[in-house]
């Protein structure tokens, strides 16, 4: 099973030519990442977080939107005091963007971070924006825009995979993750249901975007793991909850009939593997 986990990536690469992809996100019981105000620090559990850090630890790139990034300002970088830099590994940070909405600010493209920062952008983008944020070491890719604007995510993966990115954590926001899991682009979920009733019919939840028209079109979960994650700074607090599941789509062609054909022979091969075949 170890020897699974470990070599998903590497098939899900060589059958499709993309990277294997994880949604991540923490939110309450009822499903919200937020208050109808915007608060979500903290949502999940120190230990939780923790967990994620490890996980961004052994990924090759962490992918967010330009909402996120805008709302939450964070760096992207793996904080594990524990272990010693020799240990810790910084993915590739990429930042959603096609139109350079993210200021020059944010922490992301402070040129003195570890690691490398890309900005997934299209022609919309503005040149001076674009020249600046070179300035500062960021890279800036030019990809095919959707109809709506918005970079083609489709095409975001494959340039990953040419550039021989095999693992990418997508940590939001919902719009994001939306357009993720509509496009079939998640392998793997990673969840944290915190102890908490947020409320509020604006509240936001994890995963936004138009959404499946059908529940025979949904994104289904399958070698679902649960764990109970206690909060190690606070006894009496009542445990968070971990989801580790496999994501698979209903079998329809998408993108194009040969993405469509390898997609069912890697999802074959990795059921396969699993079932010891």
């Amino acid at each position: 099973a170890e020897a699974f986990e470990l070599n998903r990536p590497f098939f899900k690469h060589i059958t499709t030519g993309r990277p294997f992809v994880t949604a991540k996100f923490a939110m309450s019981l009822d499903g919200k990442i937020a208050t109808v105000t915007g608060q979500s620090r903290w949502i999940s559990n120190a230990a939780a977080r923790r967990r994620v850090h490890h996980l961004r630890n052994r990924t090759d790139a962490v992918l967010v939107g330009a909402g996120t990034v805008i709302a939450d300002d964070p760096s992207l970088t793996t904080r594990l005091p524990d272990l010693s830099p020799d240990s810790i590994r910084h993915p590739l940070r990429i930042v959603a963007d096609s139109r350079g909405r993210v200021p020059l600010s944010a922490k992301v493209f402070d040129p003195d971070l570890p690691g490398q920062t890309v900005v997934a952008a299209t022609e919309l983008i503005p040149a001076d924006h674009r020249r600046e944020l070179v300035e500062r070491g960021v890279d800036v890719w030019l990809l095919p825009a959707n109809d709506d604007g918005r970079v083609r995510l489709s095409a975001l993966f494959d340039e990953l995979g040419r550039r021989g990115i095999l693992t990418v954590l997508v940590e939001g926001g919902s719009e994001l993750l939306g357009a993720c899991f509509r496009e079939r682009l998640i392998d793997r979920v990673w969840v944290f249901i915190a102890p908490l009733i947020i409320g509020g019919q604006q509240a936001p939840c994890p995963v936004g975007g138009s959404g499946y028209t059908l529940l025979s079109h949904a994104a289904r979960l399958g070698r679902i793991h649960v764990e109970l994650i206690p909060a190690d700074d606070d006894e009496s607090a009542p445990p968070d909850m971990w989801i580790q599941a496999d994501v698979s789509y209903p079998e329809e062609e998408v993108c194009s009939p040969v993405l469509s054909r390898k997609l069912v022979q890697s999802n074959h091969l990795l059921k396969s593997m699993a079932d010891g075949r």
